[in-house]
């Protein structure tokens, strides 16, 4: 399982680090976005995903980071799987380097951003009838893999429908998972403030060898 250092992580991401628009969009998005189909739980994902982002700038000094949606995973060859390709719905990553970030995403609208290698990623939003399902997580845990082989070692993912969330972590050809299901501030807190750590891509790590011990994994 990964662990985490909650006390900790509150108090590296305290609540006064989310930003103010995120609990108003957030209620709004619930009260007013049906989630009959995917694309009404990519909004809402999106939403959190954005303010993740929002606080993991200011926390790792890295206004280049961006979330992407629609990122596509090359074809890779992943031994015991197969071939792997395709979409998954949304990709934290830095900008690539030599563009002003104002200008790319105010001027030209966000149209023209190349993303640098993908940190972590959030595959096959789920509606809440089918968060469960084994198709749902072979998914993921395939992408993570040809993830992992074409780019680090390492990988963090999640499933997500908007309530629940499923993270998975490879690390030397062994997974490590976490749950968490969100109903109120207090766990929307605690959410924000792994997701902070993730989309920066400050993946678990086992704990002796971490420089920063927030999350981390059992060792081997």
């Amino acid at each position: 399982m990964i662990q985490i250092h909650q006390q900790e992580l509150l108090k590296r991401v305290p609540l006064e680090a989310i930003p103010e628009w995120f609990w108003s969009s957030q209620k709004s998005y619930r009260s007013c976005l049906s989630r009959r189909i995917e694309t009404g739980v990519r909004n809402i994902i999106g939403n959190i995903l954005v303010a993740a982002v929002e606080i993991a700038r200011g926390l790792f000094d890295n206004e280049r980071l961006a979330l992407h949606s629609e990122w596509e995973v090359l074809l890779t060859d992943v031994p015991g799987i197969g071939k792997v390709h395709g979409p998954v719905d949304f990709v934290t990553a830095s900008v690539s380097d030599g563009v002003d970030m104002e200008f790319l995403m105010e001027e030209l609208d966000g149209t023209d951003v190349q993303a640098a290698d993908p940190l972590f990623i959030v595959v096959e939003a789920k509606r809440q009838q089918t968060f469960d399902s084994d198709r749902a997580k072979a998914q993921l845990l395939a992408q993570l893999r040809a993830l992992s082989i074409r780019n680090k070692d390492s990988r963090t993912g999640a499933l997500s429908d908007g309530t629940k969330w499923s993270f998975w972590h490879t690390h030397n050809h062994e997974w490590y998972i976490q749950q968490y299901t969100v109903k109120t501030k207090s766990e929307m807190h605690k959410l924000l403030g792994l997701l902070a750590y993730l989309v920066a891509g400050k993946f678990p790590a086992p704990e002796s060898t971490s420089s920063d011990p927030i999350i981390f994994i059992p060792e081997n």
